[in-house]
């Protein structure tokens, strides 16, 4: 792969305004469908622009009450009074919030509430892994929701919320997330999926049809800070998960 392609790529998935992203809004909290290839805070090592710094543009009082890596997407929750922020943060702390994330993973995976339970300790440059000995405990439920071939669509559900939990746990049992090239995740290529009468331009690289890693917030479940009600957020599809779903649907689905 080029080191171009994503950049080049990106730039079809980043045509949006704030008001596009709006799932769900009240007086006490915004939640959004988070964009791929953007932070949801400043990164040390870049200016590039973050999404909590578009919020603020928008309404000075949005705060972040938690993350998603730069690409992952789907549901992210923002705060508009300190009372709220306070509330949703000791939610997410306490493991109250219910979080449901779609991943793309290569092989044909059986999974109904398959537990992975694995301490996660810190690694070197942003990388984490499981360590058994110096990790903190993690734990992480599976669900197959759609199968084809030689590919798994999966429904995670992390109980702790630990940096990178599910991409870690996903290649500690060996089905990283594709794309995931930090943890040993591989690229989708139509010339992987359509064996045969396959062509393209030899001095044209192929690009792969995923844009880095295939993981997706699809869904939130949480209490109201205000009144409690639970509160059900859901992120539609993400592009970059679509154009790899319709792929495998045409090209290896199961006989």
């Amino acid at each position: 792969m080029s080191e171009e392609a994503p950049n080049l790529r990106l730039k079809r998935f980043g045509k949006w305004k704030w008001t596009d992203l709006v799932l769900y809004a009240d007086e006490h909290l915004v939640a959004v469908n988070k964009p791929l290839g953007i932070s949801t805070l400043a990164e040390r090592w870049t200016d590039e622009r973050n999404l909590s710094d578009i919020a603020r543009a928008h309404d000075d009082h949005l705060r972040p009450v938690h993350r998603l890596d730069k690409y992952t997407t789907g549901v992210l929750i923002f705060a508009r009074t300190p009372e709220a922020f306070r509330n949703l943060a000791l939610q997410f702390q306490r493991r109250k919030v219910h979080k449901e994330y779609l991943a793309l993973v290569k092989g044909n995976w059986e999974f109904d509430g398959f537990e992975v339970d694995a301490p996660i300790a810190q690694g070197a440059k942003g990388q984490v892994r499981v360590d058994l000995q110096e990790g903190k405990p993690s734990l992480t439920r599976l669900f197959t929701q759609q199968q084809w071939r030689d590919y798994t669509l999966l429904r995670a559900e992390p109980i702790t919320g630990r940096s990178h939990q599910i991409r870690v746990h996903l290649s500690y049992i060996h089905c990283p997330v594709v794309g995931d090239h930090l943890y040993g995740g591989e690229d989708l290529y139509v010339s992987g999926l359509k064996r045969r009468g396959y062509q393209r331009h030899w001095e044209d690289p192929e690009r792969p049809l995923n844009t880095e890693y295939v993981l997706h917030c699809h869904r939130l479940g949480l209490h109201h800070p205000a009144d409690g009600r639970l509160l059900t957020l859901e992120a539609p599809l993400s592009a970059n998960l679509l154009v790899c779903l319709r792929q495998l649907d045409k090209y290896n689905a199961l006989s």
